[in-house]
């Protein structure tokens, strides 16, 4: 990858993701940060499910990254580049959800 196409990546991330929250001060038991939303909900990952139609996939990331939540192209793109790595891949976007869910109840806060 280019210097310019990881620059231009770079920005548009910044300038489309938005800061997720408060930090708690407490970590998952796969030692995620949990963040406190505006609305007052405990997050740490959510999970969002990419389609790469061309290849026939659907594509569990998370959307927080750092503190700060992306849009689905930016996250598509990061993928693309290896900036980041799927938590799962699935053949339906039914699977991909189903898989999303199952892992978000997993994603415990451990005790500190």
């Amino acid at each position: 990858m280019s210097d310019r196409a990881e620059d231009n990546l770079n920005y548009r991330s910044n300038k489309e993701s938005k800061k997720v929250g408060k930090f708690t001060g407490n970590y998952t038991q796969t030692g995620k940060k949990i963040y406190k939303t505006d609305t007052g909900e405990l997050v740490s990952e959510q999970s969002f499910s990419i389609p790469f139609e061309a290849d026939g996939i659907v594509v569990n990331v998370p959307s927080i990254h750092s503190g700060k939540v992306y849009t689905e192209k930016s996250l598509k793109d990061m993928l693309k580049l290896g900036k980041i790595k799927p938590t799962s891949i699935h053949k339906t976007m039914k699977e991909a959800r189903e898989a999303a869910k199952k892992r978000s109840s997993l994603l415990k806060a451990k005790d500190n």
